[in-house]
């Protein structure tokens, strides 16, 4: 989803870029600067991620609101500012993209109480008390003992989830999608 908040960003501030470099003259798009601007970011009204980056949506479209009716400096001005709010926003927009929740790898942690396993040799569907079913992997037998041995990747029995620097927030209870987000404005990633 941020890649393309991203990517909208981008688009609209390549033709920013492409309007300072022609002279401030409104011909860098058909329609004007500050229609395609408003088009252009249109589709980021009501996703962006934090209040910042849409205070910072709403000071791109108020500068670039009259553009055509105003002077070449004036023109400059504004279209100098745009283009400092655009990349703060696209900044954010980025940062909050390396956070997203969605791309980072879950743990689903130990079994619940209340399971039931279920299944047919070599795998085990794990059903909780809702009769949600998870996969699970088959725990390996020792050939010369005829000992089952618990897989070496699972936590361990205690109930308690093992948790390494590399684990991202998602794996703390309390922390979902929307708090990761959050937590990641501030650099919180695991």
């Amino acid at each position: 989803m941020s890649s393309a908040l991203t990517a909208a960003i981008t688009r609209v501030g390549k033709a920013l870029r492409l309007e300072q470099a022609q002279g401030c003259r409104d011909r860098a798009t058909s329609g004007g600067i500050a229609r395609f601007a408003g088009e252009g970011l249109a589709p980021l009204r009501g996703k962006l991620p934090t209040r910042d980056a849409d205070d910072r949506l709403d000071r791109v479209d108020t500068l670039l609101h009259d553009y055509r009716v105003l002077a070449a400096p004036a023109r400059q001005e504004r279209l100098t500012a745009a283009l400092a709010e655009l990349r703060d926003l696209y900044r954010l927009v980025a940062r909050l993209e390396e956070n997203d929740p969605t791309s980072q790898p879950r743990y689903i942690g130990p079994r619940k109480r209340g399971a039931v396993e279920r299944g047919t040799p070599g795998t085990r569907e794990r059903v909780s008390e809702r009769g949600i079913g998870e996969q699970s992997a088959p725990a390996s037998t020792d050939q010369a003992s005829g000992k089952k041995e618990s897989n070496p990747q699972s936590p361990p029995a205690s109930g308690s989830p093992v948790h390494n620097p590399q684990s991202p927030v998602t794996v703390l209870r309390g922390v979902g999608d929307d708090k990761a987000r959050l937590l990641g404005t501030l650099g919180i990633r695991t």
